[in-house]
Formats: structure tokens, sequence, C-alpha cells
């Protein structure tokens, strides 16, 4: 569902609201911890023209516009052993396996070619080193006070920053290509001259979206490292109506396969949220493990704005980082 599609998104909240209604006829709201999210809805007339997707940030002076940095990935040295081990492994059996004159030929070409592309991607890398960001989206936090209330009291505005929209490596956190400004109130638009004519943000169109505010419960967040290390005995949640909720999922998730989770109604609550194109507060939805924790701010797919986040990505918003998990 993309961010344009103000009708289908929602849809999408109106679903919500009927699995939150099923979930609380068996366990009532009032029993259960929560966490307040909002979901970004498209309006042509918000209620602040800051709360948009656009390559001008809200007046960023150029000196303070964020510069790429490059960062070593902490899986560099794991990718380096395995292609160690794979050129072992092809010295003793490529001869075998690769007889006749042109497959060798062919396989001669192939690697000259991958080396080539290889080092082109290095060197397309270096050429990021202090190159200004992308602007994405700015959001105004005055328009949802359960999470500005979290920030400092001059904190009035999130911009949101990326080395580029068709290529990065922002896959893992401290990437240096992402950049989560956290600044006052700052009126108009502004784009540096070293921007203006760059490609990938031509496709870029300003959208801009007013926030519908949802409570949910607090367990719909759990990471499946959470249901797998919870000690049932000894968990004291605020209510024993929670304390079940928390049981009867455990031994679902345990007793069933995976196509049948969302018959539960916390777990179909948990995929109706995953599929919105982004959302801010509560807790993350991991695509894969949990690979950072601290103050969570938002997550959003390429649905909500059209970036590369790897295959069928999410990006994971937090105060001192930015990074995305994929398939």
């Amino acid at each position: 569902m993309l961010l344009t599609d103000r009708q289908g998104i929602l849809e999408q909240i109106r679903q919500i609201r009927s699995k939150l209604e099923e979930l609380y006829s068996h366990y009532p709201k009032g029993e259960l911890e929560h966490e307040v999210i909002y979901v970004p809805v498209p309006t042509e007339t918000p209620l602040s023209r800051l709360n948009r997707i656009s390559p001008y940030a809200p007046a960023i002076e150029e000196s303070q516009w964020p510069r790429v940095k490059k960062v070593k990935s902490p899986y560099e040295d794991d990718y380096d052993d395995y292609e160690e081990e794979y050129e072992e492994y092809e010295e003793e059996h490529i001869e075998e396996e690769c007889e006749e004159e042109y497959e060798e030929e062919y396989e001669e070409n192939y690697y000259e070619e991958y080396e080539k592309d290889y080092e082109d991607g290095e060197k397309e890398d270096e050429n990021y080193e202090g190159k200004l960001m992308k602007h994405l989206f700015s959001i105004d936090l005055r328009t949802i006070p359960k999470i500005k209330e979290r920030f400092e009291d001059h904190i009035h505005t999130l911009s949101f920053f990326i080395s580029s929209l068709l290529y990065n490596n922002a896959y893992f956190p401290g990437n240096g290509e992402t950049c989560v400004m956290l600044h006052p109130i700052t009126e108009g638009e502004f784009l540096p001259e070293e921007l203006k004519g760059d490609e990938e943000i031509q496709e870029l169109k300003p959208i801009y979206f007013d926030f519908v505010e949802l409570e949910i419960p607090s367990v719909t967040f759990w990471s499946s490292e959470d249901w797998d290390s919870i000690d049932l005995e000894e968990y004291n949640p605020k209510s024993s109506r929670e304390h079940k909720l928390i049981v009867d999922t455990y031994h679902f998730k345990r007793e069933n396969p995976i196509e049948k989770w969302r018959e539960f109604p916390l777990e179909a609550l948990r995929s109706k949220l995953f599929e919105l194109p982004a959302y801010v507060g509560g807790s993350p939805i991991w695509l894969q493990r949990e690979e950072h924790w601290g103050f969570f701010i938002m997550q959003f797919s390429e649905a909500f704005v059209n970036v590369n986040l790897g295959d069928l990505g999410e990006m994971y918003v937090f105060f001192d980082t930015a990074f995305w998990q994929c398939y």
C-alpha cells in the first residue's frame, strides 16, 4: 500500500481497529498495557506543512546539511572470510567441473567482469564520502503530541536524510549514510545548489500527510527473541488478563504452524501494523533479529517513500541511528 493511496491506508487503519475490538472482546483494553503510535495519512491540507516527503528540507542551512561518512560494515570481515573459503573451493574443484575450453573461457570472462564491477562499486562507495545526503521527509513533532513529549522542549522537527535513494549501504546501525536530525521549528524550504538537478531526487515529488493516533497493546511489538526467552512463571504483568493474553499467545505460537498465526488476534494485529507504509512511536517490528536498542522513533518501508531498502526492506529510525533490514 503506497502512501499516496489515502483510502487504502484508511482501510488499513479500519482493519487494525477491527482487530483491536476483536482482541478486547477477550482481553479488556483497560487491563492491558498500551503504546501510542501515529500513522501518516496523505492529505492536501495538512495540519502542518512540515509534515511532508520532499527533497527540500525545512530551511536547514547548508553548513548544517549532513554529509556521508564512510563506515566499515561489521559484516565485511564475515564476507571476506566467505570469499576466501570460496576461492579455496574453486581451486580444488573448478578445473574438474570445467573441462571444456569454452566453459573455462566463459568463467574467466565472467570473473574478470565481476571483479571489475566490484572494484567500480568500491570506487563509487569512496566517492560518496563527504557528499551531501538527500533529504527524504520531515515531521512536525507538535502534530504527534505523545511522541513530542519524549523530546526536549526546544525540539520540534525531525528531518530524515540518506546518502542515496537508489544505492546505499544503510543496512547496519551507525552506517554513516543516514541522518536523523532533530531541531527547532524551521519554516520554508531549502535545497543546496549541489543537489539541484540531482537525478535521484527528480522523482521525489512532495507528499503532505497528517497522522492518525492509535493505541496498541505493548505485547503486540514483542519480538521472537522476547517470546523465546520469557519465563511464564516469573513474568508478572500489570494484570491477570494481560498475563492470560501472553500465556495464550505463547502456547498458540508453539502449538500451530506459522501459517496459522494470523488466526490469533494479537498476531493478526501485528501483521496489520507491519503492512502499514510507516508508523511513528511504539516499538520496532523486526524483519530479522533485534539489531539495535534505544530510543525508537519510527519505521517505514518503500511504500512510504521511494528509496531502496534492499529486498522488501524496512527502515528502523532511532534517536541515534537509522538502518534497514530486508528479506
